[in-house]
């Protein structure tokens, strides 16, 4: 551009660049599966159990992507009209993943959320899973 209303003539080139960087979005696959500890079943995607029950949910992440995922959050809920029996991270973690917790969790007879939270990095291709246990009506 030119500024015409001064003496000399003012003369100017800008140049402006923006540039982005996108990395591959994380793909994480996310399974749940029940099994009633107390029949003795085989963990499915439903289960037909009775009062009493304990059921156990065991979720499980994959990391399809092909970068490592950092931290790490699983939530679930425990199901209507069952009870928080209690709630596990893996017995042993992948390569990459530092640590588990237990960061929320209702307390024992209650129900509510449950959360598990991890440090480190899942690689890609690397899967984990948790656990936690309900009883059907208390």
């Amino acid at each position: 551009f030119s500024y015409g209303n001064a003496s000399p003539t003012l003369a100017a080139t800008l140049t402006a660049s923006d540039v982005t960087t996108v990395a591959s979005p994380a793909a994480l696959a996310l399974t749940k599966v029940v099994s009633d500890l107390t029949t003795g079943s085989s963990a499915a995607t439903a289960d037909n159990a009775n009062p009493g029950d304990t059921l156990q949910y065991t979720l499980t992440v994959t990391n399809n992507g092909a970068q490592p995922v950092s931290a790490l959050v699983i939530n679930d809920a425990t199901p209507a009209f069952t009870t928080f029996v209690s709630a596990a991270c893996p017995a042993t973690l992948p390569a990459g993943v530092t640590s588990c917790t237990v960061s929320a969790q209702p307390a024992l007879g209650a129900s509510g959320q449950v959360q598990w939270t991890f440090g480190g990095a899942l690689g890609a291709s690397a899967s984990l899973a948790v656990t936690y246990q309900v009883k059907i009506g208390g």
